[in-house]
């Protein structure tokens, strides 16, 4: 665990929504990898809200499952920061971004997940505000 830390921390891939946003649903971590949970949080949000990244990397993945959008950003080897339930998308597959450029805007609610060698991790542990104070993930009323 103290090497998860110490990665999580590293690479501050920690995320800041406006003050007073409730969590939806919160991580919970499943029992198995196919077991009930939710693997990382969603907040409300409003339809249209600008979504930005929590993280630098290469979009990994950009597109529609199941009726929604999720942008997947491969921030290093075996790290991936997935923002999900957007509308629109601002980014493609391949494409090269850093910490707060747009990725989308909301279909109602954000959710964040975090993968770290295909296993989940709750987004919170990742730290919650940039070395710079400078939010890394946020909603933004357009």
């Amino acid at each position: 665990m103290a090497a998860l830390a110490a990665i999580l921390a590293a690479i501050g891939c920690g995320l800041v929504l406006p003050a007073g946003r409730e969590v939806v649903d919160p991580y919970r971590e499943p029992a198995c990898d196919w077991c009930a949970g939710n693997r990382g949080i969603e907040w409300r949000a409003s339809q249209g809200e600008l979504v930005r990244s929590a993280a630098a990397g290469r979009v990994a993945f950009a597109g529609r499952v199941a009726g929604a959008g999720w942008v997947v950003v491969e921030v290093r080897e075996g790290l991936l920061v997935t923002h999900g339930r957007l509308d629109a998308l601002a980014v493609a597959a391949g494409d090269r971004i850093v910490p707060g450029d747009p990725v989308g805007t909301s279909a109602g609610s954000l959710y964040v997940g975090v993968r770290l060698h295909g296993r989940p991790v709750d987004p919170a542990r990742c730290g919650l505000e940039a070395p710079s104070g400078r939010p890394r993930a946020v909603l933004v009323r357009r």
